[in-house]
């Protein structure tokens, strides 16, 4: 990782120029842990287009943001080309940016769940994150905010995932400190 100087003040010590390497993996990963946090963090809950010349919010007040709050993560961490609102434009732009499917479960992965039917008749496809120990982060539906789940969202009362994982993604640059 490239090396960045930075005038940095230490307590006890005077302002000097010093080398810093970010720490990309661990930037990332705190990144999404606190995506979670906060009880209304709306910042991936609306995002406006015009339409035929008329502004829509094309996220429906988070409703349909899980495309928007992965890749706005995956774009501040430069590990995507652009922000995206949609699973597939992320996902495309995942691929072509060095992505790639794995079968392995790790702290950072992306996950794409399987696609259920909408509210309009149409297929819903959601994506997210994998934290670890069974734990995920997604934009809520419901809430329009992200939150932390169980990575299959639970399971029904005779053991199967509430939503399977369709897909999980990984970055190599993800497997560097």
């Amino acid at each position: 990782m490239k090396a960045s100087s930075l005038i940095l003040h230490i307590p006890d010590l005077t302002w000097k120029l010093m080398a810093v390497i970010l720490l990309r993996r661990k930037n990332y990963l705190v990144m999404i842990e606190n995506a979670a946090r906060g009880a209304q963090n709306c910042l991936f809950r609306n995002t406006y287009a015009l339409l035929e010349g008329q502004e829509y919010d094309i996220t429906k007040d988070g409703t349909l943001s899980s495309g928007r709050f992965v890749s706005a993560i995956l774009y501040l961490n430069k590990l995507i080309e652009d922000l995206h609102v949609t699973v597939e434009g992320t996902e495309k732009d995942m691929l072509n940016s060095g992505w790639y499917e794995t079968k392995n479960l790790k702290e950072g992965t992306v996950l794409v769940w399987e696609s259920l039917s909408g509210t309009n008749g149409g297929l819903r496809t959601h994506i997210g994150f994998y934290l670890g120990n069974d734990r995920a982060v997604s934009n809520n539906f419901k809430t329009g905010i992200p939150v932390e789940h169980h990575a299959t969202f639970g399971a029904t009362q005779g053991g199967a995932p509430t939503r399977g994982i369709s897909k999980i993604y990984w970055h190599p640059v993800l497997s560097q400190q």
